[in-house]
């Protein structure tokens, strides 16, 4: 096999395990359900929104603490009246 036609075979693979790991952007919640276990319900609008605003946002928060928890956006950052 010619240096260039391997390169290119490692290059693919490469990227389509860059792309597997990537199609995986979900955790599951300690309760196995994903995108469940919500604290404030309006916060749904939140995540629906930054699933498709911003992904990598949505993808962070999914994995974190808080996101494993049921912390929502809104439980943290919900303006008040005065606010």
């Amino acid at each position: 096999m010619q240096m260039r036609t391997k390169m290119q075979l490692g290059l693919l693979c490469v990227i389509l395990t860059g792309l597997g790991f990537s199609l995986n952007t979900q955790a599951a919640r300690p309760a196995g359900e994903i995108d469940k276990d919500w604290g404030d319900p309006k916060g749904q609008e939140c995540i629906d929104c930054h699933m498709i605003e911003n992904p990598g946002l949505h993808q962070e928060w999914n994995n974190s603490q808080h996101g494993q928890n049921g912390v929502n956006c809104l439980d943290c950052h919900k303006a008040e009246k005065g606010d």
